[in-house]
């Protein structure tokens, strides 16, 4: 089974629409908010050995209840890996973002993933 394993935990944020998601009455500084984390990982299937160790960016929303909406790749990303990667990706799940009051909120995320045992 080919595994895919991120390369670091939900690495980067885009602040700016976490803070456009949530109420306007309060100010939120990034320290206020929880990263999400996954806690569903689907393994894309026969991934080309020669992406071994490769590792790409991608960008998508993180609903309200931590599902993957508009995921696309960031930068370069070869056709023969972004059809196989990003289906599985699309599957993840994840633990939701709170704002500072503990209500859940939408947010962007880029996330870098590195491929591993690519071709076993």
């Amino acid at each position: 089974m080919k595994n895919v394993r991120l390369l670091a935990t939900v690495a980067l944020l885009s602040l700016s629409a976490a803070a456009s998601a949530v109420a306007s009455t309060s100010l939120v500084k990034p320290a206020d908010l929880a990263l999400p984390v996954p806690v569903k990982i689907v393994q894309p299937s026969r991934v080309p050995a020669e992406f071994n160790g490769v590792t790409v960016n991608v960008q998508f929303t993180l609903d309200r209840n931590g599902n993957v909406l508009n995921l696309k790749p960031v930068g370069y990303m070869p056709q023969d890996l972004a059809v196989r990667l990003l289906p599985a990706v699309s599957k993840w799940e994840f633990t939701p973002r709170f704002d500072a009051k503990g209500r859940p909120v939408q947010t962007n995320v880029v996330m870098p993933i590195q491929v591993s045992n690519a071709g076993v």
